[in-house]
């Protein structure tokens, strides 16, 4: 939270909202189009595990990396992943329908819009008190999970009904 492209300034990010943009397009052009492509699975698991090992949890697990200002400036190589990613999910023979089927996917897609806000609250809160790698994040997971599954049920589905 210290460094400009880690702020909540927004400017650092319209290229990535322009991916987006585009992606929407794409998508939307993918899906009048019936496709079941194999090699979409593969390519689909290979991108989910890149954007997996990149994140500062698993390179400190894993490699015992820990967390810089390297990734922080990536934004648009990751955006570009996640574009890929999601084509792949659009044109892939199974990809789709396991994500549909997972259970864990669709709790956490429900509650990802109000953890998008609560989380850097959280996290800026709790850096405020430690600077220790675990402490930070298994603290700021857990109560955004929490505090995103309440703005879910008390205001979401709330209003939705």
């Amino acid at each position: 939270n210290h460094y400009m492209e880690n702020s909540i300034s927004i400017g650092w990010y319209m290229p990535v909202f322009g991916m987006g943009l585009c992606l929407a397009t794409i998508v939307r052009k993918l899906k009048r189009v019936q496709s079941n492509y194999r090699l979409a699975d593969i390519g689909l698991v290979f991108c989910l595990s890149v954007v997996f090992l990149l994140t500062p949890f698993m390179k400190k697990l894993i490699w015992g990396i820990e967390p810089s200002r390297w990734l922080q400036n990536k934004y648009l190589l990751l955006g570009l992943l996640w574009c890929v990613v999601i084509v792949l999910i659009e044109i892939s023979a199974k990809g789709k329908q396991i994500l549909n089927k997972c259970s864990i996917l669709i709790k956490i897609g429900k509650i990802s819009y109000p953890m998008y806000f609560v989380h850097y609250i959280i996290l800026v809160k709790i850096i405020s008190y430690t600077n220790k790698f675990w402490i930070i994040s298994i603290f700021t997971f857990v109560i955004s999970f929490i505090l995103s599954e309440m703005i879910h049920y008390f205001i979401e589905e709330r209003i939705t009904k």
